[in-house]
Protein backbone atom coordinates (compact mmCIF):
# COMPACT_ATOMS: atom_id res chain seq x y z
CA UNK A 1 0.00 0.00 0.00
CA UNK A 2 1.67 3.62 -0.81
CA UNK A 3 2.03 6.31 1.84
CA UNK A 4 -0.23 8.50 0.86
CA UNK A 5 -2.96 6.01 0.66
CA UNK A 6 -1.79 4.94 3.97
CA UNK A 7 -2.21 8.46 5.09
CA UNK A 8 -5.54 8.82 4.21
CA UNK A 9 -6.73 6.64 5.82
CA UNK A 10 -4.52 7.13 9.59
CA UNK A 11 -6.43 10.92 8.69
CA UNK A 12 -10.00 9.30 8.44
CA UNK A 13 -9.16 7.30 12.12
CA UNK A 14 -8.09 10.04 13.69
CA UNK A 15 -11.25 12.17 12.62
CA UNK A 16 -13.69 8.78 13.34
CA UNK A 17 -11.73 9.22 16.59
CA UNK A 18 -12.29 13.05 16.98
CA UNK A 19 -15.86 12.51 16.31
CA UNK A 20 -17.22 9.66 18.85
CA UNK A 21 -15.52 11.67 21.13
CA UNK A 22 -17.49 15.23 20.63
CA UNK A 23 -20.53 12.65 19.97
CA UNK A 24 -19.62 10.93 23.69
CA UNK A 25 -19.09 14.63 25.09
CA UNK A 26 -22.58 15.81 24.27
CA UNK A 27 -24.35 12.95 25.22
CA UNK A 28 -22.66 13.25 28.20
CA UNK A 29 -23.25 17.05 28.86
CA UNK A 30 -27.02 16.66 28.10
CA UNK A 31 -27.22 13.47 30.27
CA UNK A 32 -26.03 15.24 33.30
CA UNK A 33 -28.40 18.35 32.04
CA UNK A 34 -25.95 20.91 31.31
CA UNK A 35 -27.54 23.48 28.83
CA UNK A 36 -26.93 23.76 25.24
CA UNK A 37 -24.68 26.91 25.76
CA UNK A 38 -22.30 25.36 28.56
CA UNK A 39 -21.90 21.93 26.38
CA UNK A 40 -21.37 24.37 22.88
CA UNK A 41 -18.65 26.12 24.52
CA UNK A 42 -16.94 22.99 26.08
CA UNK A 43 -16.58 21.47 22.63
CA UNK A 44 -15.43 24.81 20.70
CA UNK A 45 -12.69 24.43 23.70
CA UNK A 46 -12.07 21.21 24.13
CA UNK A 47 -11.60 20.48 20.40
CA UNK A 48 -10.87 23.14 18.76
CA UNK A 49 -14.08 24.06 17.04
CA UNK A 50 -15.30 26.86 15.64
CA UNK A 51 -18.80 28.05 16.37
CA UNK A 52 -20.78 26.37 13.14
CA UNK A 53 -18.58 23.16 13.54
CA UNK A 54 -19.95 22.98 17.01
CA UNK A 55 -23.18 24.09 16.34
CA UNK A 56 -23.51 21.21 13.52
CA UNK A 57 -22.23 18.42 15.78
CA UNK A 58 -24.66 19.85 19.07
CA UNK A 59 -27.70 19.46 15.93
CA UNK A 60 -26.40 15.80 15.14
CA UNK A 61 -25.84 14.38 18.92
CA UNK A 62 -27.95 16.71 21.54
CA UNK A 63 -30.39 14.82 23.22
CA UNK A 64 -32.86 16.49 25.86
CA UNK A 65 -32.82 13.53 28.87
CA UNK A 66 -35.43 13.54 31.03
CA UNK A 67 -35.96 11.64 34.33
CA UNK A 68 -38.51 9.19 34.81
Amino acid sequence: MCTAIREMIAEGELRGKQEGAIQGTIQTYSKFHQTWEVTMENIRGEFSLSEDEAAEYMKKYWKVSYPN
